[in-house]
């Protein structure tokens, strides 16, 4: 009987622990099937210092830096509004595609024009880079 009582403790206590789990994201997760082999997800946080990100799924072999854009620009078209706030940290994941220079330029030029304000490049690697959106203008 006593094993049972400990048993029962244990499982009570370690249900108890896993209340979190049942807490609602704080993201909406998005995907987009932009080729046989490349999935574009996007992430649209509710809260916090990060508003969105933007990532790649797949070998995106054939992914060029202009379909990337497009991508981008068709996705904040139908989304802007939904955004929960328009300042914070957009991170973009853009592995093999080329001409990332070019992208990134693109990127940080579109976002000022769409969020009206002072976007700069905060963060930028090989295959991601984190751009800033300000509530300055």
């Amino acid at each position: 009987m006593k094993y049972y009582v400990i048993l029962f403790v244990i499982l009570f206590l370690s249900c108890k622990k896993q209340d979190g789990v049942r807490l609602p994201e704080n993201y909406v997760l998005t995907e987009k099937n932009i080729s046989e082999d490349c999935n574009i997800f996007q992430m649209r946080f509710k809260e916090g210092k990060y508003l969105l990100k933007y990532s790649l799924a797949g070998s995106c072999k054939e992914l060029t830096a202009e379909a990337y854009v497009r991508e981008y620009i068709s996705y904040l078209d139908k989304n802007y509004d939904s955004l929960a706030h328009k300042k914070g940290y957009v991170i973009f994941d853009y592995y093999g595609v080329e001409q990332s220079d070019i992208l990134q330029d693109s990127i940080i030029k579109i976002t000022k024009r769409k969020f009206n304000t002072e976007v700069s490049l905060t963060e930028a690697d090989k295959n991601t880079f984190t751009l800033n959106i300000s509530d300055k203008r």
